[in-house]
């Protein structure tokens, strides 16, 4: 604040401010606004606190970290079948190298497999943006994408890109930084990013010491120790599928007097396996199988459900060609 106190005519300049005025009589009274401070976005969900089994992928994405900058930024895209873990390995991964993205960490749930549909890009970007400070995004893509980019120019900012429909919804979330990096996880496998330098990570399912160890995690070593077999068998029907493990391990650990050997005989009933692999009335590994068939076109959704008739557990070309009467 600064205070004249003498009648001024013309011009006065107060703290780097200019004021032209004609008579001014009394006090001037300069008042600055400064616009509150928004932290820096660290928007990830919470990942676990180990994880197990995925040695291999942490380091290969660890080289593409390392690599010299492209000059659009990295895409990395995480692909797999629904419940091997593709989004808790991402997180986990940005988490660890948070310190290579000081500018932000920003996540986004693109739905693709969502009862109402994947989510707009438009309203991502709107967040996103809001979170930078910057408030009335264009409600149009084109425009809103390229703001992003503006404003992502010279940022070092990491992207969660979780359950992502199709390349174009990934491709619109693009910042525009050279030192930013996207993770974009997916079902499918967004073949269309190749055209953008994406380097694409297939994620499979878990090996048998990592499931067992996962599982320890969730029982408890002396519950194991004390039922080895039926803690080999409950590994051996999750099949090394991390959803299915951590599912049963839950439902164990909130069991504390119930023998493993009692899971692990309801899950040996394949009929109700999908029933025990539930938690708290969530549909848990049938909920996330259910809303992959229902975007097979109706050629794999046939055959899909044909081989899920086979007393098989392993489908050979001709075993599926047989069953659909195709040709191989």
């Amino acid at each position: 604040m600064d205070d004249t106190r003498s009648s001024i005519t013309g011009q006065a300049r107060i703290e780097g401010v200019a004021l032209q005025a004609g008579d001014i009589h009394g006090g001037v009274h300069v008042h600055s606004h400064a616009p509150a401070l928004l932290p820096v976005p660290r928007q990830l969900p919470p990942a676990p606190a180990r994880l197990l089994g995925r040695g291999a992928e942490l380091a290969a994405l660890d080289v593409e970290l390392g690599a010299l900058p492209a000059p659009g930024g990295r895409c990395l895209v995480l692909t797999g079948p629904a419940g091997v873990g593709k989004s808790a390995l991402a997180g986990y991964w940005l988490r660890a190298r948070a310190a290579e993205f000081p500018d932000g960490l920003f996540y986004a749930d693109l739905r693709s497999h969502a009862p109402g549909g994947p989510t707009d890009p438009t309203e991502v970007l709107g967040a996103f943006l809001r979170a930078l400070g910057i408030s009335g995004a264009p409600a149009e893509l084109g425009e809103a994408a390229a703001l992003w980019r503006s404003a992502t120019a010279r940022r070092r900012i990491g992207l969660l890109l979780d359950s992502a429909a199709t390349a174009a919804q990934v491709r619109a979330l693009l910042p525009g930084s050279e030192h930013s990096v996207a993770v974009a996880t997916s079902r499918t496998r967004l073949a269309g990013l190749v055209m953008d330098g994406a380097g694409f990570f297939p994620i499979g399912l878990i090996d048998r010491p990592a499931a067992v160890e996962l599982l320890v995690d969730r029982v408890g070593a002396d519950r194991i120790a004390a039922e080895p077999l039926a803690a080999d068998q409950v590994v051996t029907r999750c099949a090394g599928l991390p959803l299915a493990i951590c599912v049963v391990g839950a439902r164990m650990a909130a069991r504390p007097r119930q023998p493993l050997a009692a899971t692990a005989e309801a899950l040996r009933r394949e009929a109700d396996r999908l029933a025990v692999l539930r938690l708290d009335g969530e549909t848990a590994v049938r909920g996330v199988l259910d809303t992959s068939y229902e975007v097979l076109d109706p050629e794999a959704g046939r055959l899909y459900r044909l081989l899920g008739q086979l007393p098989v557990t392993e489908f050979t070309p001709e075993v599926a060609a047989a069953a659909a009467e195709l040709s191989r």
